[in-house]
């Protein structure tokens, strides 16, 4: 496990497909109107230790940091890989609380163990929301995308995440 702190403005990739658009915003809709709520939680010792993390220098217009990220992929046999990712945001403004929401794709190839994830506010109130709280979403039909028909997502929001 990576210790280190590493603490930089929070970009997503930049994508320029009007499908993906589609995907993701029919994917916030179905999270946002179909999640229930996350009952209190306790964060695990990593993400509390991020709570007190003093932030870089940013921007007065960026809506979240980016404070942790680590992927960790172990190779278990020639056709199966495990994949564990873990990432904590500071959230400073409200256009980002598109970083509350998780979503992860997968298909007939690809399982989700599991998805878990956490908010601690500023209030100290720890929110968790487990495995058992996220959605899966099916992709709507787009012309000339056959080959990813069997594409869903698994997806949580993480209440809170102002």
């Amino acid at each position: 496990m990576n210790n280190k702190l590493s603490c930089y403005p929070a970009r997503r990739p930049r994508v320029n497909e009007q499908r993906l658009l589609v995907i993701a915003l029919w994917m916030a809709v179905c999270v946002l109107t179909c999640a229930p709520r996350a009952a209190a939680g306790d964060a695990p010792e990593w993400m509390r230790v991020l709570v007190s993390a003093p932030l870089q220098a940013h921007d007065e217009k960026t809506d979240a940091v980016l404070l942790y990220s680590e992927k960790n992929v172990i190779v278990i046999s020639a056709d199966k890989v495990k994949e564990q990712v873990r990432e904590a945001y500071k959230i400073l403004r409200p256009g980002g609380r598109e970083y509350g929401i998780v979503g992860v794709p997968f298909n007939s190839h690809k399982k989700i163990t599991r998805l878990r994830g956490w908010c601690i506010p500023a209030q100290g109130n720890v929110y968790e929301v487990k495995d058992k709280d996220a959605v899966e979403v099916s992709l709507p039909k787009i012309e000339g995308a056959e080959l990813i028909s069997d594409v869903k997502i698994k997806a949580i929001q993480i209440p809170e995440s102002d």
